[in-house]
């Protein structure tokens, strides 16, 4: 019993989850500062395209379908100039390097992953909601984005709007099953959680990633009842990413993104 406890606990010993190799680093306060200023260059970048850029836009099938649209498009354009910037050999410098399901050791991570974000699901969710239901800002926001550009939002009609079942389907599908988890974990935990892990515990950066990619959520979706399950969501897949490698954490990213959306969509559009 003492021998499996000692297995349990080495598999979060901060020395296990040392960085690896060192292809991205260059200097700390450099490091540091670009981690900290993409981090807020996301949460910036994502409540623009969607919470303004989404509701000026024309409106094709519905304004949800605008804003998967929005979405997709601004991590599109923001992973292309990381990429650029980066240079030399981009997987290997993210941590992408040696990604294999099939290897034991990387399964094994990524199966507890997904577990635990099923739990978190299930228990830490609840507490959000518990705490955080009454904080909405979305009324103030569509107010505030009415008086500056002096324009009245969602009264458009929506172009082909008959269709848009299967348009939302298709696109929720696309960018936030498949695309925003690829982007989302070359960004925080490719980039940020590497650079930060340089310098630092590796719990101490999974946490700081953690509660920035909670709070990047809360800002743009203007609530707070997923505070604390992203910030659990973050520690496991940033857990995930130093124990093997970012290509662990993508996947169970896009494990749990999927599998929601596929939900969400049955949910709303087949029952």
């Amino acid at each position: 019993m003492d021998s499996w406890f000692q297995r349990q606990k080495a598999k979060f010993d901060p020395d296990t989850l040392k960085p690896r190799d060192t292809n991205l680093k260059t200097t700390p306060i450099r490091d540091i500062i670009l981690a900290l200023v993409l981090a807020l260059i996301i949460i910036a970048g994502e409540f623009t395209s969607r919470r303004i850029v989404s509701v000026l836009l024309p409106t094709y099938f519905n304004y949800f379908f605008m804003d998967l649209v929005c979405l997709g498009g601004f991590y599109a354009v923001l992973c292309l100039i990381a990429y650029l910037l980066i240079g030399g050999d981009v997987r290997q410098k993210t941590g992408y390097t040696g990604f294999n399901i099939n290897d034991w050791y990387q399964r094994v991570t990524f199966y507890n992953a997904a577990l635990a974000v099923v739990i978190g699901i299930q228990v830490v969710n609840r507490f959000d909601v518990l705490f955080f239901s009454g904080y909405n800002w979305n009324p103030q926001l569509y107010e505030f984005i009415q008086t500056t550009f002096n324009t009245t939002i969602y009264t458009n009609t929506p172009l082909y709007a008959e269709h848009y079942k299967i348009a939302v389907s298709i696109v929720f599908i696309l960018v936030n099953g498949l695309w925003v988890p690829i982007a989302e974990e070359f960004l925080w935990r490719g980039i940020i959680q590497t650079k930060l892990s340089y310098y630092m515990n590796p719990w101490t950066a999974i946490t700081i990633v953690s509660i920035l990619f909670s709070a990047k959520h809360c800002v743009v979706d203007l609530v707070l009842t997923r505070l604390l399950f992203l910030i659990s969501f973050g520690l496991t897949v940033g857990w995930a990413k130093q124990r093997t490698n970012t290509g662990i954490s993508t996947t169970t990213h896009i494990y749990i993104n999927l599998i929601g959306t596929i939900y969400w969509i049955i949910s709303h559009y087949m029952v």
